[in-house]
């Protein structure tokens, strides 16, 4: 998993920053060096999935995490960090070495991956703030609550963020993991995974007593079937289960 960043300030506008951070990444995965690299690590493809936050003290604050799949991960994080920075330089953007770009192996990113779970699937709930920076559904509770800062910050947002996809799959990645295109409305409507929805309508009064972490952990299980484990969660948690949900899912 790589995580690319870039300094930033109060002054930045989110669409200028976004313009430049894009642009950084295009020459960044296009670098011919680079890409010979990845062609010895058997690359397989990546996820992409940009957050964007926001703080009143240092602003927008947009990044990338990406997972990237690959036969060996022998990288070395110095030298791509030099890709990155140098990138960043060509597009007017900054950087620190031990910032910019961060690696880490995806067996001890559980952390992270329960997180974008929480941010993707499950955004309508409000989460905790982290060190002063607001999610969009951080600003939009605020700005529900009366902020002019944070009404005048999601609105930055839902321009500047037109025609980008939060979580993008590398071409072919999907099939090669036999995982099928849905369109929102089908998810939005449950009928792409109807046993899921069963499942989380069964359940709908214990969920809501999880914490945001295991709610998102709860909903990855149920997603790919493994409803033992789902439920085993709940029990953790000392939540009462009912016992019949699994044989009115088979």
């Amino acid at each position: 998993m790589l995580t690319f960043t870039f300094a930033h300030t109060v002054l930045d506008s989110l669409s200028g920053l976004l313009a430049a951070f894009k642009a950084a990444l295009v020459g960044f995965w296009e670098r011919g060096d680079l890409k010979r690299l990845l062609v010895a690590s058997g690359r397989v493809g990546r996820i992409t999935a940009t957050e964007i936050q926001c703080s009143q003290k240092n602003g927008w604050h947009p990044h990338q995490h990406v997972l990237l799949f690959c036969q060996v991960a022998d990288f070395n994080e110095e030298q791509l960090s030099v890709y990155w920075l140098n990138a960043l330089c060509s597009t007017g953007l900054s950087g620190k070495i031990e910032h910019a770009l961060d690696i880490v192996e995806a067996r001890t990113a559980e952390t992270y991956l329960t997180k974008i779970s929480s941010e993707m699937a499950l955004g309508n709930l409000k989460q905790g703030r982290a060190f002063g920076h607001y999610s969009p559904m951080q600003l939009l509770d605020e700005a529900r609550n009366g902020s002019e800062w944070a009404t005048n910050r999601f609105c930055e947002l839902f321009q500047a963020v037109r025609g980008l996809h939060s979580l993008c799959w590398s071409r072919g990645l999907k099939s090669r993991f036999g995982i099928g295109e849905v369109s929102g409305q089908e998810i939005t409507d449950g009928a792409a995974q109807p046993e899921l929805q069963k499942f989380m309508d069964i359940i709908a009064e214990g969920f809501r007593r999880l914490p945001v972490a295991q709610k998102a952990l709860l909903r990855n299980y149920a997603a790919v079937g493994d409803f033992d484990r789902a439920s085993g969660l709940l029990r953790k948690f000392g939540i009462e289960f009912y016992k019949d949900v699994l044989e009115v899912l088979q």
